[in-house]
């Protein structure tokens, strides 16, 4: 039943009144609009008839009609004043006035000694609807017009008296008859819309007389005509009514219509109004429909359509209506729910927009945001914490899981109907604000925090934090709530500080960070807990400090009034590292700053008292806080643009001179107050002029060349390493480095060692050069590394270097001399590299002569430091007390085969196997031998030194040695050398191999593992700044490229031979075209670079924009540069440039020399650059560097396993670059033709193999299949059998899944036809298992691994099977499918062979994978078995034994199969149940359909 329509009658006489009024259909074209009201609107106390007051009135009636000594009342009778009056009269109605003239209803006929309700009733039926039948329809439209008048409508709606006082009011009798309560709602409806509609007059009196007129419709015990009372009440435009009514006759209504039927149409109608907008009070008329509707007996599909359809406009509704709604939505969950709950949160996750809230508030709202979704997450945790779990559970996973699905089995009949309007799936992967608001307020709920915690963590190691923290800071936004919850959030922060990952602490500092800015409310309570993690480990510490660091400087005003706090803290310093000491001296003093408004001189009167204690203590770690203090200090004046000039000039001269009094003493402090210093001038910008500075830079000149530098000549050089390759002997000025490393090793004091002072000198010695020449007019970058080429030109002294000693005390102090010469020679070099035009007094030959010969020094002691360090096996790097961690540089020895314990062992098996009778004795031999092994073995693990990871050191591979020394810049133009050229790209290739992110596969969340190797590589390696650098270095990579490849292309137009073993030039230009090729590839195939799909969410889409332009801009430049050189023709931008470049790279396959230079090339042809059309070019280029043969040095055939993986990776990519559904075909040619002729012809006939049919490839020409493939050989068999068994097994899961077909992608016909070429391929592959020429156990571990594969391909989820599991299609392939199964149980057969091989050769890696062959075998055929019975064909289905068999097809005599049984069952025992239907070699079953198909194999 819905909504009668406008304009329809709605006047029914009485005798009609016992009828049912027809169902009508809702209205066409409403509106739907949005609005709000206040709710209790009738809050007055001049109401004509209060709903409590007239409740109790009647009480007090009906006992004053029991008490027969009731006083009489004295009432006036009025004489008829109208038609209805007289009518009244004559029923025995009078209208009197009492004693204060008002008007009341007299029943003068009541004569009873007791008045009831009932009696009443009667009263009025009998006496007024019986005595006049025929004029019922006059009566109430007399009546009708006689209310009309309000003074008369008072009348009616006031009390009715009688002789023994007062009893219920006449509108009342007439609404509890059964003749006449429909006709009556029906006047007085239309009498309340009179006046809630009525615009004239005092609008107070017509929402008294409306609300009046609503109280006599409750607390009636029956109504009698729903139907009627719903037709009367939706008659009426409730929309343009005022609130007040309005919202009292909506809140009415389920004691008006109390019949459940009744009650599904009213909320439809319901629905339909709440979706409308009104315009007045729009909130507390949608409160009231919610409100009503939760009280009414809905059906549970109705009530799952009703919440859906709310919550999908729930952005259309005003803000005031979010926490009614959502707890009409909670409220209105039943008991056989069992979704509903996490369907509603999905739903508001998915259809709330909490970003766009703000919108949604207006002048009149009384709400804020941060209030409504309080209340709103509130009336959720209520819910949650009142489910016994099984809300929280479904909270969780909206959490953890992408949506909600339902399993098999929950939607049965009587148990959870279909969802419907409110099933939105969730189908965002990473947090949005719901989720993290929802994390919030589960934290709250007890014993459950930490589940919420571990998937909010999960969300941190998986999510850009970026991202994360915008959400965060929107949340924190709204301070209701974070004043609600944040107890839950503060010990989340907690948790994630105390973690072992340091990107938790990092986001948790985040939190605490934006808690402090946010929230003042509880600012003091989050400090305490900052300061508190300032006592914890060394990341915390350092987080912490660093969001105190970012307080200070961007909202200063706030951390102020904490400063006498953090004062406190100074205690905290011994636990700090000195990057902490730093940052918290530059905290303490940036608030001593702002706290105090006094003079400058003044500022930091009270810190700066401390830092002088500290600086003329006695302590050695207080006098460096002194020094950081001081420096921070120095820092701050630097800084500070409001001091004059001279006050900033006198207050650095007076803590430089300072500092220089307090560290002249220690070498130590010196240093560091060099080093620390020189940072700080690197890392301020913007410093102004300064005199001071200026003079201290000349200073720091005069005393670095005095100090660190001699003159005097050596001719010869004393040392091997002073030769012509590294110095100029015509330049006099030497630097002391061995000298000063030499009289430094004979000092046991660390503090006093001098070693480390020459960098620190010369570190700021540069940084206080170039902010001098930045601060002069002319602004010549060449002045700045003029003044400093005297450093340069120097030659090094490497005389204390013994390069003939075989003491270990010596070779540690060559170590030390080759560390410290290699640490010099890249700091000059960076510091040269950077020169942006010629120097103007220096001729650019001798400079460029002067690099190479500092460079090709650092080469040579990279290498012979390497070389000592694997004499001395451990070498402890210099190391500086003030950086805390000792690197130790520890070179394991690879352990070398003991050939006598392998003969020891060969000979105890032919022992064991020979003599019968000495199987005791042969225990007995094993058990000496095993006896010595393990003693060798403690003897080698006590050798071993026992070196571990601590607080103080940290152990370190030799090769990432290199990774610790200072990184160059490889701005720099590269020296002309090829060795130099080779090591810098081997180098640059290990930084890309670090810097740049690969594209891994997806792990979940849980398995995720945070990887901190604690290596340094380039400093700010963002990757802004690496992709900057690799812009740089682009062109230099491709011109080295373009060389070598020119180099190469000479030799293909000339027949001479070249005699490679006496010029090292073709092999080092070989290495060249490998490096860049490698560096190239590196780059390509960077995640950073790729196109990589993504979720559509908004930062994968930046992220991805991002990719394009770094993507176009490398490829542009590449270009461009190709352009230059000649390499390319310009096509003016007609052609793309990705396929220009991919271009140029195929046309330099021909020229590769080496087979790792060739699977270079193919590699990074293996990237997405490449375009669909040049691939099948590469697979050829692919295929022709399988039919080469490759040459190592001296011109030596290629073997062994360097060919071996050139051979697997060349064949692996040429299957890549086939197109999917040709790459069967691929490998059954390649099986066919190429590795079948590797067989002998012997073999070939016994096998089977020389009966297969010839395979062709449509890609190949006849000259191309006809060509000899040197790199397939008996050596290389192995890689090039498990590339194609394993490449078999990962097309058909790409080509043939079983979603394919069903989806209608992949055609039957096709699918039928590859399954064809992988059964004959299958069969081809386990054959030659029974080669002997061929196998080994590595050819038999991947064919049992792959062979498994395979079959459970067939039978699991099988696109083959799904084929003949139709009759029809079936009566299609049957016949094919036959020859199929024949094909696949014949390398099954092969397959069960190896089981007796495994067992005669104990083979025990080879053993493990033969119970899950079995097992796999055998659902193989109960999976075929059960395919015959789905279709009535099992009598053509036989199972049948075999004879058990050896790999060379022998039989097995009856002695060996015994002990091939007992061997299984004691196999069995020890692994207790591994394989449950391990049997003996002689049941191995068989397979086959009654057919006399004789198909051959292929």
């Amino acid at each position: 039943m819905y909504r009668r329509k406008k304009g329809q009658s709605s006047s029914v006489s009485l005798d009609e009144s016992r009828g049912s009024v027809p169902e009508t259909p809702p209205h066409e074209n409403s509106q739907y609009r949005t609005s709000s009201k206040k709710m209790d609107s009738s809050e007055d106390d001049s109401l004509l008839i209060d709903e409590e007051e007239f409740r109790q009135a009647l009480d007090r009636c009906y006992t004053q009609t029991q008490n027969t000594n009731v006083c009489k009342l004295h009432m006036r009778k009025l004489p008829p004043r109208s038609e209805f009056e007289e009518l009244l009269e004559r029923m025995g109605v009078e209208v009197r006035l009492d004693d204060n003239d008002e008007l009341s209803i007299y029943l003068s006929i009541i004569s009873f000694p007791f008045l009831s309700w009932n009696l009443f009733e009667e009263v009025v039926q009998f006496n007024a609807l019986k005595k006049i039948a025929q004029k019922r329809t006059k009566f109430f439209d007399l009546f009708e017009g006689e209310v009309a008048e309000d003074f008369k409508l008072k009348m009616y709606l006031s009390p009715c008296a009688t002789e023994s006082g007062y009893v219920d009011t006449f509108v009342r009798a007439l609404l509890v008859s059964k003749a006449t309560q429909a006709v009556s709602f029906e006047t007085v409806i239309r009498r309340i819309e009179t006046y809630a509609k009525c615009n004239v007059g005092d609008g107070g009196k017509n929402d008294h007389f409306a609300l009046a007129c609503i109280a006599q419709f409750r607390y009636l015990d029956i109504i009698y005509d729903c139907k009627r009372v719903f037709n009367s009440v939706f008659d009426c435009d409730l929309e343009n009514w005022r609130p007040t009514p309005r919202d009292a006759l909506i809140q009415a209504l389920p004691e008006i219509l109390p019949s459940p039927a009744v009650q599904q149409d009213t909320a439809n109608n319901l629905l339909e109004m709440f979706q409308r907008k009104v315009t007045q009070n729009s909130v507390t008329y949608r409160i009231a429909i919610l409100q009503t509707l939760l009280l009414f007996r809905i059906d549970e599909y109705k009530t799952i359509s009703m919440r859906g359809t709310m919550l999908q406009n729930v952005m259309e509704l005003e803000l005031e209506v979010l926490p009614e709604l959502v707890s009409y939505c909670m409220n209105s969950i039943q008991r056989n729910e069992k979704f509903a709950f996490r369907n509603i949160i999905c739903s508001l996750r998915t259809h709330l927009q909490l970003e766009d809230l703000q919108k949604s508030v207006t002048n009149s709202s009384k709400k804020t945001i941060g209030k409504v979704i309080t209340e709103t997450f509130e009336i959720i945790l209520k819910k949650v914490k009142t489910g016994d779990g099984r809300y929280l559970k479904d909270a969780l996973n909206v959490l953890i899981t992408e949506g909600q699905q339902h399993t098999e089995g929950e939607n049965e009949q009587n148990n959870v109907v279909p969802l419907m309007g409110d099933c939105v799936p969730a189908t965002k992967k990473e947090f949005v604000l719901f989720d993290i608001l929802l994390s919030f307020t589960l934290m709250d709920v007890n014993n459950w925090s930490r589940t919420i915690h571990g998937i909010f963590k999960q969300q941190i190691s998986l999510s850009h934090h970026c991202y994360l923290e915008r959400l965060i800071s929107s949340v924190f936004n709204f301070t209701e709530y974070t004043t609600r919850f944040f107890q839950p959030i503060r010990d989340f922060c907690e948790t994630l500080m105390w973690s072992f990952f340091p990107s938790y602490v990092k986001f948790g500092a985040y939190i605490y960070k934006t808690l402090f800015l946010k929230l003042p409310s509880q600012q003091s309570v989050i400090f305490d807990s900052i300061l508190h993690h300032m006592n914890g480990t060394e990341q915390e510490t350092t987080e912490i400090l660093l969001i105190l660091q970012d307080i200070s400087e961007n909202h200063n005003d706030t951390l102020a009034a904490y400063s006498h706090i953090l004062k406190q803290k100074l205690s905290c310093l011994i636990n700090f590292s000195f990057d902490n000491v730093c940052r918290f001296f530059t905290i303490l003093l940036s608030v001593e700053r702002i706290s105090e408004q006094s003079q400058v001189t003044e500022r930091h009167k009270g810190l700066n008292l401390e830092i002088e204690r500290m600086i003329s203590s006695s302590s050695t770690r207080e006098k460096v806080w002194g020094i950081l203090g001081v420096l921070m200090q120095i820092q701050q004046y630097l800084m500070n643009k409001r001091l004059s000039i001279k006050g900033r000039e006198d207050m650095i001269k007076q803590k430089l001179t300072l500092l220089d009094e307090r560290t002249k003493s220690s070498v130590y402090l010196r240093t560091f107050f060099y080093e620390h210093f020189a940072r700080i001038l690197n890392d301020s910008k913007g410093i102004e002029c300064n005199s001071v500075l200026t003079v201290w830079a000349d200073r720091l000149s005069l005393e670095f060349r005095q100090n660190f530098m001699k003159q005097f000549e050596r001719s010869p050089p004393s040392c091997r390493l002073e030769d012509e390759r590294y110095c100029n002997s015509l330049h006099k000025e030497w630097f002391c480095l061995s000298e000063l490393v030499e009289k430094s090793a004979k000092i046991k004091s660390v503090l006093d060692n001098r070693v480390f002072i020459p960098i620190a000198h010369f570190q700021l010695l540069l940084a206080l050069t170039k902010l001098k020449y930045s601060w002069t007019e002319t602004q010549h970058i060449s002045s700045f590394h003029e003044e400093l080429y005297f450093v340069l030109e120097a030659n090094i002294s490497m005389i204390a270097v013994n390069l003939e000693t075989q003491d270990k005390q010596c070779m540690i102090m060559n170590c030390n001399i080759y560390f410290f010469c290699i640490q010099w020679i890249r700091l000059i070099l960076n510091t040269f590299a950077t020169r942006d035009s010629k120097l103007h007094k220096v001729d650019e030959e001798a400079f460029h002569d002067l690099m190479r010969k500092k460079f090709a020094l650092m080469i040579e002691c990279q290498k012979s430091l390497v070389y000592t360090i694997k004499k001395v096996q451990e070498f402890k790097m210099p190391w500086q007390a003030f950086e805390q961690v000792e690197l130790i540089v520890f070179y394991d020895v690879p352990k070398k085969s003991n050939v006598k314990t392998r003969k020891r062992k060969r000979s105890s098996k032919n022992e064991s196997a020979n003599d019968e009778e000495g199987g005791a004795s042969a225990k007995e031999s094993k058990g000496n031998i095993e006896g010595k092994l393990d003693e060798e073995s403690k003897i080698e693990l006590f050798k071993k030194p026992q070196l571990r990871n601590s607080d103080r050191q940290k152990v370190i591979d030799l090769c990432s040695l290199a990774s610790y020394f200072t990184p160059l810049k490889f701005a720099a133009l590269l020296p002309k050398k090829r060795k130099q050229t080779i090591f810098l790209l081997e180098t640059l290739d290990k930084l890309l191999e670090k810097l740049l992110p690969k594209r891994n596969k997806k792990s979940h969340g849980f398995l995720a593992v945070q990887k901190n190797t604690g290596e340094k590589v380039l400093d700010g390696g963002n990757s802004k700044m690496v992709w900057h650098l690799i812009y740089s270095v682009i062109p230099t990579l491709f011109t080295i490229l373009n060389g070598s490849v020119d180099y190469f292309k000479s030799f293909l137009d000339t027949s001479s031979v070249i005699d490679r073993s006496s010029h090292l030039y073709y092999d080092d230009m070989s290495a060249l075209m490998y490096s860049s090729l490698l560096l190239f590839h590196r780059i390509f195939s960077s995640s950073d670079f790729m196109k990589l799909n993504t979720n559509n969410s908004v930062e994968e889409e930046g992220l991805q924009s991002s990719r394009a332009r770094r993507r176009k801009a490398v490829m542009e430049k590449l270009e461009k540069i190709m352009i230059q050189v000649g390499a390319v023709v310009d096509s003016d931008g007609i052609v793309d440039t990705e396929f220009v470049v991919a271009d140029f790279f195929i046309s330099i396959a021909e020229t590769v020399p080496t087979v790792n230079s060739a699977v270079a090339l193919l590699q990074l042809l293996s990237c997405d650059f490449v375009l669909t059309p040049q691939k099948s070019k590469v697979a050829k280029i692919a295929l022709s560097y399988l039919k080469k043969e490759w040459f190592g040095m001296e011109e030596k055939v290629l073997k062994g396993a360097m060919l071996n993986r050139a051979v697997s990776s060349i064949l692996r990519l040429y299957l890549s670059f086939r197109k999917q559904n040709e790459r069967l075909s691929a490998i059954q040619w390649m099986l066919a033709n190429k590795v079948s002729e590797l067989v002998p012809e012997e073999e070939r006939r016994r096998s089977k193999i020389s009966s297969l049919e010839p395979c062709y490839d449509q890609d190949l020409d006849e000259n191309e299949g006809s060509s000899f493939f040197a790199c397939f050989s008996k050596s290389t068999f192995s890689s090039v059998y498990k590339v194609l068994f394993s490449s078999l097994n990962e097309t058909i899961k790409i080509v043939l899944p079983l979603q394919a077909v069903e989806s209608g992608t992949l055609e039957y016909n096709e699918c039928f036809a590859l399954w064809k070429i992988a059964a004959s391929t299958f069969c081809l592959l386990t054959l030659l298992i029974r080669v002997k020429e061929l196998r080994n156990a590595s050819v038999l571990l991947t064919a049992a691994r792959e062979g498994r594969l395979f079959l459970q391909n067939f039978v699991v989820k099988s696109s083959f099977i799904y084929l003949l599991a139709d009759e029809s299609r079936f009566a299609k392939y049957g016949t094919g499918a036959n020859a199929l199964l024949k094909t696949i149980q014949i390398g099954n057969r092969s397959l069960q062979n190896m089981s007796a091989h495994a067992k005669s050769t104990k083979c025990g890696s080879l053993l493990k994978l033969l119970p899950q062959l079995r097992a796999t075998s055998e659902q193989f055929i109960r999976a075929v078995h059960k395919l015959m019975i789905g279709i009535d064909c099992d009598s053509a289905f036989q199972i049948g034994l075999l004879k058990s068999r050896n790999l060379d097809g022998e039989e097995l005599k009856a002695v060996e199969i015994e002990d091939y049984v007992a061997e299984d069952a004691q196999q069995e025992a020890m692994n207790d149940g591994d394989n449950e239907e391990t049997g003996s070699a002689e049941e191995l079953s068989d397979i086959s359909m009654n057919s006399n198909d004789e198909s051959p194999v292929f």
